[in-house]
């Protein structure tokens, strides 16, 4: 699995609490200053995450209001869906549908196309 989506997945999962580094490490097996890269990537990627010397880091964004790859993946897991097509930007879900489906018939059934 991906580092930085661990860390996200431990971070949404204790959303209500700091974790330490050293926890994050343990379950990463890299270091501290390792983990702090990965922290900055996810803040530049939009994500809310505090940081506090000596307590740790926890995600302060509401995680109601975060589309993450963690919540999208837990979907496809638990559903019939086999096709998830994310969009930062879109001015219709409906048009993209419409693109996909122009290009390969196939996926007009079990896909989700999602835009943020």
């Amino acid at each position: 699995m991906n580092t930085t989506r661990t860390i996200l997945e431990t971070l949404y999962e204790h959303k209500d609490e700091f974790i330490s580094s050293e926890y994050l490490c343990s379950k990463t097996q890299i270091s501290r200053i390792a983990i702090w890269q990965h922290i900055k990537k996810l803040q530049n990627l939009g994500y809310i995450i505090e940081a506090k010397r000596g307590v740790g880091y926890k995600l302060t964004q509401n995680p109601h209001d975060l589309l993450n790859i963690y919540e999208v993946e837990k979907l496809k897991q638990s559903t019939t869906v086999k096709n998830i097509f994310f969009f930062e930007n879109t001015t219709s879900t409906m048009d993209e549908a419409k693109k996909i489906l122009e290009n390969n018939k196939n996926l007009a059934h079990k896909s989700l196309i999602v835009a943020s």
